[in-house]
């Protein structure tokens, strides 16, 4: 009760205006995330038709696999804002996890205005490029005999960069208060430990 308390006063301290930015930054990662995850369904779907024309009928299709692949490379990039959001990336847990709050969010702070932004906006520059140059050349894959388009493909670098880059914002405001209070305000963990704990009461 007392460590809830002590998070709603936290909270509390957080500027209206800080958690309607996080909570609108957090929305677009959410709502990509969770949309590009319906593009399971068509590349499972392509993947089993192949196998069915393949085995049953001896007739395998040229343009299944490059439907699969491509399906699973937008989901995988624009889904990767999402996975920010929950905690899902990988860190150093044997040692993050034994720090304090505010030492998690000082450093944190400081691998993001470091190393996150500057990497994303180059890799923002050069996958957009990627892409620019694939959409006005028409450019097609040569590793396969129906040479589908590419550029439908590399769009997603752009998109999910330009996410990852407002994800960002939004980690590195919450990092700031995090330090500020020693609280653990927008815990991942403590949302999954909720779920898990409904999911097993249900």
């Amino acid at each position: 009760m007392k460590h809830n308390d002590a998070l709603d006063r936290a909270m509390a301290s957080v500027p209206a205006s800080a958690q309607n930015i996080i909570h609108a930054l957090d929305s677009l990662s959410i709502f990509t995330g969770k949309t590009v995850a319906w593009l399971y369904i068509p590349m499972v779907a392509a993947l089993v038709f192949e196998v069915v024309m393949r085995y049953a009928f001896h007739a395998p299709t040229i343009w299944s696999m490059d439907v699969a692949v491509t399906l699973y490379a937008i989901n995988f990039m624009i889904s990767s804002p999402y996975c920010l959001q929950t905690g899902g990336h990988i860190r150093m847990d044997f040692f993050y996890n034994n720090w304090s709050v505010r030492r998690k969010a000082t450093m944190d702070l400081i691998m993001y205005i470091l190393f996150y932004f500057p990497v994303h906006i180059v890799f923002l520059y050069v996958g957009f490029e990627f892409f620019w140059e694939s959409f006005t050349t028409g450019e097609r894959s040569i590793m396969s005999p129906w040479m589908p388009l590419l550029w439908p493909m590399k769009i997603a670098i752009p998109i999910s960069l330009v996410i990852m880059l407002t994800q960002g914002i939004s980690e590195v405001i919450k990092c700031w208060f995090r330090r500020k209070t020693g609280e653990n305000l927008w815990s991942t963990e403590e949302v999954l430990e909720d779920e898990t704990t409904q999911v097993a009461g249900n």
